[in-house]
């Protein structure tokens, strides 16, 4: 959640990582899962990017398209 949250305040990552004091390979691999965030940091960045900190304990699930929604590209 944490790239919804800063994609839709139009922020980049390595502004949200000088703000929460963390590199932008840190903000990288939490948007990715493969980093935890600590609760300090879920409440600094709740702040910041002025959401609930409980937005960022949900869990998102990203589902493919099936190949049937896969369309050529019309020839110009």
């Amino acid at each position: 959640m944490v790239m919804l949250a800063r994609e839709s305040r139009e922020m980049l990552q390595v502004t949200l990582a000088e703000a929460l004091g963390v590199t932008q390979s840190t903000i990288s691999k939490f948007e990715s899962g493969e980093l935890s965030m600590s609760p300090d940091l879920i409440q600094k960045a709740a702040d910041l990017l002025e959401y609930p900190e409980s937005l960022f304990y949900e869990a998102l699930e990203f589902h493919q398209l099936p190949l049937s929604f896969y369309r050529r590209r019309s020839k110009v």
